[in-house]
């Protein structure tokens, strides 16, 4: 069929429709990076440029395909391209949402877990911590989010400590 492209053989992506896209760009944040690196799911990792194709630069699928396209980079260990990403998606999520939404700190927090794979410890460790501050603020303590960001938190204090 047009526009399609084979994934692993048991997928397939189907461009244009925003709910197709926002499924299939979820399947960057689940594959293992075995999957990820086949190249059958080459097709994955271009779907941001085909959601601002097909929706635009802005739309909150292009977005959500970004965010999780900066995270299957994170796991595969491209953490500069991951960095550039991350910092558009963070940067209009900021300016869409403000900052102490809860989309736009979770981007902070991938954004802190990148600058810590570039060796950037100190800016991941002050990230973290006014990640895990304006997530208590607005979402409050005992919140599952706010305690993820404080156990990425303790792991980014733990790898700080044990770094060359």
């Amino acid at each position: 069929m047009p526009g399609e492209h084979p994934i692993e053989g048991r997928l397939s992506v189907q461009f244009g429709h925003p709910l197709t896209l926002r499924s299939q760009a979820s399947l960057l944040t689940m594959l293992s990076t075995a999957e990820l690196e086949r190249e059958d799911n080459s097709a994955l990792l271009s779907l941001p440029s085909e959601c601002e194709r097909h929706l635009g630069p802005e739309h909150t699928v292009t977005l959500g395909a970004r965010h999780n396209h900066a995270w299957a980079l994170y796991v595969l260990g491209h953490f500069s391209e991951a960095n550039e990403e991350i910092r558009l998606v963070a940067d209009t999520y900021e300016r869409r949402f403000g900052s102490d939404y809860p989309i736009a700190l979770s981007a902070q927090q991938l954004y802190a877990r990148i600058q810590n794979g570039l060796g950037h410890f100190e800016a991941a460790v002050g990230l973290m911590n006014d990640v895990v501050e304006r997530r208590t603020n607005s979402l409050g303590a005992d919140h599952p989010f706010t305690a993820a960001s404080r156990k990425v938190l303790a792991e980014l204090k733990e790898n700080r400590r044990t770094a060359p």
